[in-house]
């Protein structure tokens, strides 16, 4: 095994302060998907128990779905795109180390596994998905 000279470990751990920082945006995004999640079920579930003409709450329903799930699609398209950053970091890392030492995201994460296709690229919603 070679040794790692000084440029490479300045370069290292730059890589390592963005890799953290990336790291902990995908995870903020995911606990904002999640208060998301619960304000619009929250307040879709307040859509009926308004006073009024079923047809207007209806709308104002199918309204608020929307907006919902415009936001959430937004939230997630960023993480699958940090996720991928995330993933090219960890192979930048490894070949300058000379070895793996970073591997969660392009062995386990969702988007290596299969959680973030499948189902969900049948929804119309998904056409914003890029291909990391």
């Amino acid at each position: 095994m070679s040794e790692i000279d000084d440029r490479d470990k300045l370069s290292i751990t730059v890589l390592l302060a963005e890799y953290s920082a990336m790291r902990s945006q995908v995870i903020s995004r995911g606990a904002s998907l999640t208060q998301l999640s619960s304000i619009g079920i929250a307040a879709l579930g307040l859509v009926f128990l308004r006073q009024g003409p079923l047809y207007v709450n209806v709308l104002l329903f199918l309204f608020l779905l929307s907006i919902v799930a415009m936001l959430w699609r937004f939230i997630w398209r960023d993480i699958d795109r940090e996720a991928a950053h995330v993933r090219v970091l960890e192979g930048r890392i490894n070949q300058l180390a000379g070895r793996e030492l970073l591997t969660w995201e392009r062995r386990f994460g969702g988007a290596q596994v299969g959680y973030t296709t499948g189902f969900w690229q049948f929804f119309p919603f998904t056409a914003f998905r890029r291909s990391p």
